[in-house]
């Protein structure tokens, strides 16, 4: 039965073969990292093949380590290893700088496995402009299994999302964190199959003078004292969200 339509136009039938009308799908399939949450358009993406090189490295105490990982990816044969210090409530993170965007709904969406010693995962992203610095910030506390949103005065909320993340090295969980910028508002989250309309919450908004640019953190914390670490992979940043 004839289907599809040939490759230089859409119409007609074919026998054999299927065509292809959405090029985000033909990106997807040519191996593009950009197949959890297609909305947005990229700004910035990281499988980390090429290193660590696009990243900043941080953490409390002293003992943290931050690694190009082969063992544990995603996609391809990479990934970031973030280690923590064995102190209690040791935390690691890697932490991107990009230049200051048009004001708007702008995205953040990373992977990452679970250990059974993590206390919490964290995403941040501080947007200065100037005059103003704008915080939208989110995690996981693997203690109360809950998903958390900072509001506008820096305290923790419950997003009304209970994600059962499970523990395996080559298991990587995806969540994708969405903020308006310009209304000062939060816009939704996603971690994996479940998601939350978060539009209703106001970011958190001090004067700041420093100067114009982005920052994304990504952050693990240990537990009971015990060294912990996370791999991530498929770092995407977008602006444009609906």
């Amino acid at each position: 039965m004839p289907h599809g339509g040939p490759d230089w136009g859409t119409e007609g039938p074919l026998a054999t073969v299927y065509t292809l009308q959405d090029m985000a799908e033909l990106a997807a399939r040519l191996g593009s990292i950009n197949t959890f949450d297609r909305r947005g358009n990229v700004i910035f993406m990281d499988d980390f093949e090429s290193g660590l090189n696009k990243w900043e490295k941080g953490g409390i105490p002293v003992g943290w380590a931050v690694t190009w990982e082969s063992l544990y990816a995603r996609n391809g044969g990479f990934s970031a290893k973030i280690v923590t210090d064995d102190s209690d409530g040791a935390w690691a993170q890697i932490y991107r700088y990009e230049p200051y965007l048009i004001l708007g709904k702008l995205g953040v969406e990373f992977s990452f496995n679970v250990a059974a010693d993590i206390t919490e995962v964290r995403l941040s992203v501080r947007l200065d402009t100037g005059t103003r610095t704008m915080w939208a910030e989110i995690k996981y506390n693997r203690i109360d299994g809950i998903l958390w949103y900072a509001d506008w005065e820096g305290n923790w909320q419950p997003t009304g999302l209970e994600p059962v993340l499970e523990v395996a090295k080559t298991l990587f969980h995806t969540m994708k964190l969405v903020a308006d910028f310009k209304q000062e508002y939060y816009s939704w989250v996603i971690i994996n199959n479940l998601s939350a309309d978060l539009s209703a919450y106001p970011l958190s908004v001090v004067a700041c003078p420093d100067k114009p640019r982005m920052t994304v953190y990504i952050r693990v914390y240990n537990f009971a004292g015990a060294a912990t670490e996370m791999n991530v992979d498929d770092v995407i940043l977008t602006q444009n969200e609906p």
